[in-house]
């Protein structure tokens, strides 16, 4: 504001200043020409004078008997000029107001050496003789005695006066007309500024950001086209302003929404962008990222690398690398990354955006895979061989011993039962994983499962000497598919029953926990180490492989179990010490798809 008013000081001044020598130059042009008009008047009176005296003083018969004194002062007796005759050697020979005893020698007089030189001269002074003012004009006169100068002056005290008050009275007329123009100066700037201000106000809020601003001004035509021109601008800005904020809350919302991570890097691989995915991942807030090193947040040189590569102009890339982070607890992840350049990013420069897929699940899935076809084939290869050594055997002629081809015959059947329950096992598993198999919605009694798979494990469990106990409980119902529970119940019992000492004991129920059901089963078996439990459920898995396949198990038991809990949507835990016994739980919500017993 200041800098503002110290503009507009130095703007009027400035003005004030072109204005005043206008003035004075108009004044001095009107006074010099006023007075060179009167001044050239006078002298042409004067002029016209010395020539008419020219004519009277030479036109007597006796020239060189003339009194030129007296003559001068008979011919300015009747007016105001001064009438002077010189001669040649500049002695006074008359004058009209003087004693010529008293004058000079006026030789030296301007007019007269003039006179001399070029037939007339013309001066303006102060005379000496009459103590004022006055103009001369001198003129040479030939005679036949010499050269004479006739002179005749006026003084020009009155004219000095009249110019005088022409100077005062032109002066102050034009101080009265400067004053005018400075007072229509100030109300025709003060008239522009209010509207030129309003339109500077629109500007500067526009400036910093405020696009709501609008022009208001009427007048004058070229700043009510200037507003709107203005006001234009601002809408179509907001517009504009508009659209990208769409878009970049569009981009911000596709990039929250992004489960892989996303980084834009600038080209000395500073981090300039990121989303919170890559928080996830990279267990950094945004914060620590931004403007930080690529290394910074991912300390992988593989990744540097195929940044570098990038910005070098080698086109799009890809690349997987393993990645270890001891933040937060030792986690290894697998990702895939994606880089691409942009050309021009938002301050001109070359950037480069890498988006990083977690395919951990991927590659842990690619080496279940791989396990699981080196499982089945090995599972598969036992009994196969098995079989195939019997069968070469009853070939090469034990089968003509009827007690050995018996035996034989019944260790291949055995091993054939082994491949069928292995078959449908892993049948079943490829139905639960593709969720072909159709859920039935209809409600359960637990307690009728918990029955009829007691009663499928009771013959093996008498043979083995080992008591079963159903432990009362709460009697409910929940949604599901009957058959599916009875199955997972009877694996967790029949494991049991094979892990499990003669004479034994096996308990299983229900209890209600909150929200949850709980189905177990418990036994006081040999019990599994602390290190196995993590993957005993993991198909083919086996804590005691020696005795797992005594014993028939394909290894495929709990990992049914699991996968019928989970499509219940519920769980399956086990607590177990070594030596102990084990604890198996299924947990299964209650929710709509459980409700006590007899209720409807």
């Amino acid at each position: 504001m200041i800098l503002r008013h110290s503009n507009l000081i130095r703007g009027f001044l400035f003005y004030l200043l072109i204005l005043t020598l206008i003035v004075a130059v108009f004044v001095f042009g009107i006074v010099r020409f006023f007075s060179a008009a009167i001044f050239q008047q006078v002298e042409s009176e004067l002029k016209d004078t010395a020539l008419m005296l020219k004519g009277l003083l030479f036109m007597a018969e006796e020239r060189d008997r003339l009194d030129y004194d007296a003559f001068c002062k008979a011919a300015g007796k009747s007016g105001d000029t001064r009438i002077t005759v010189i001669a040649a050697d500049g002695k006074v020979l008359g004058d009209s107001h003087a004693e010529i005893e008293s004058m000079n020698n006026h030789g030296d007089r301007p007019e007269v050496r003039y006179s001399m030189k070029r037939g007339s001269g013309t001066a303006i002074r102060h005379s000496a003789s009459v103590g004022y003012r006055m103009m001369y004009l001198a003129i040479s006169v030939k005679t036949d005695t010499g050269t004479h100068v006739l002179r005749v002056s006026r003084s020009v005290e009155a004219v000095d006066e009249v110019i005088s008050r022409t100077n005062r009275t032109v002066l102050l007329i034009s101080l009265f007309f400067l004053i005018l123009a400075l007072f229509a100066a100030v109300r025709t700037g003060q008239w522009i500024r209010r509207p030129l201000r309003r339109l500077v106000d629109v500007a500067s809020r526009l400036e910093t950001g405020d696009l709501d601003a609008r022009s208001d001004v009427g007048y004058p035509e070229e700043f009510r086209v200037l507003g709107h021109t203005l006001n234009a601008m601002a809408r179509s800005l907001a517009k504009r302003m508009e659209t990208v904020q769409r878009q970049r809350d569009e981009y911000q919302s596709v990039l929250s929404g992004m489960s892989e991570a996303v980084i834009v890097l600038d080209k000395s691989l500073q981090i300039v962008d990121s989303n919170p995915a890559a928080e996830r991942i990279f267990l950094r807030t945004r914060n620590e990222m931004l403007s930080k090193p690529l290394l910074h947040a991912v300390r992988n040189l593989h990744l540097q690398k195929v940044a570098e590569e990038l910005f070098s102009g080698s086109g799009p890339m890809s690349a997987e690398f393993p990645l270890t982070f001891s933040a937060g607890g030792e986690r290894s992840l697998y990702l895939q990354v994606h880089g691409a350049l942009i050309p021009n990013g938002e301050s001109g420069q070359p950037r480069a955006v890498l988006v990083f897929t977690d395919i951990t699940g991927i590659k842990r899935s690619e080496q279940v895979r791989k396990d699981f076809v080196s499982n089945v084939s090995h599972e598969l290869k036992t009994p196969i061989t098995s079989i195939k050594g019997f069968v070469e055997t009853l070939i090469d002629g034990a089968a003509e011993d009827r007690e050995v081809l018996s035996r034989f015959l019944g260790i291949i059947a055995k091993q054939a039962d082994n491949m069928h329950a292995i078959i449908e096992d892993l049948l079943q598993l490829s139905r639960l994983d593709e969720q072909s198999l159709l859920l039935e919605d209809s409600p359960v009694e637990i307690e009728l499962v918990l029955r009829n798979a007691f009663e499928r494990v009771r013959e093996s469990a008498r043979s083995r000497k080992i008591r079963l106990e159903q432990e009362p409980g709460a009697g409910c119902r929940v949604r599901g598919n009957q058959g599916l529970l009875e199955q997972a119940v009877f694996n967790l019992l029949d494991n049991a029953v094979k892990y499990s000492e003669p004479g034994g004991e096996i308990s299983a129920g229900v209890r209600v926990n909150e929200a949850v059901i709980e189905l177990f089963v418990k036994d006081r078996g040999v019990g599994i180490p602390a290190e196995d439990l993590p993957r005993v459920f993991e198909r083919f898995y086996r804590v005691d492989k020696a005795r797992s396949r005594e014993t028939g198990g394909t290894g495929l038991g709990l990992a049914i179990v699991k996968h019928i809990a989970l499509v219940h949507g519920g769980t399956v835990s086990v607590d177990s010490t070594p030596g102990e016994g084990s604890l198996f739980t299924i947990t299964l919500p209650l929710g709509d798809s459980a409700y006590p017993e007899g209720s409807t």
